[in-house]
């Protein structure tokens, strides 16, 4: 799994690259912690290079979700295709985690 994190853009941009699966979770929880404590505003994940997820790596993107809104931030992914898509629209979660933010969103 490869992660780009663009904290100079707004909203912050994470791009994934590979496989989101429980092999990549691990790392992927910690940055994703991190990113959550240290910044600030809405947050877009780019899985437009994600060629497989399984349910613990949308458990993951769930988690994120709620831990920034927890902080009264927003979470948007982007990009799905593929397998990753069917998965995001089969468990609905697509509904919620691929909302646009608004312009003026926090």
């Amino acid at each position: 799994m490869e992660i780009r994190i663009r904290l100079d853009s707004s909203p912050l941009s994470i791009t994934l690259e590979g496989s989101l699966d429980g092999t990549s979770a691990s790392a992927l929880r910690d940055q994703f912690f991190d990113v959550s404590l240290t910044t600030s505003g809405a947050v877009i994940v780019d899985i437009s290079a994600v060629d497989f997820m399984d349910s613990v790596g949308l458990g993951l993107l769930v988690s994120f979700y709620r831990q920034l809104g927890a902080k009264g931030r927003l979470l948007h992914v982007t990009g799905a295709t593929g397998q990753p898509n069917d998965l995001l629209r089969i468990t609905g979660s697509g509904r919620v985690l691929c909302l646009p933010i608004k312009e003026n969103a926090a």
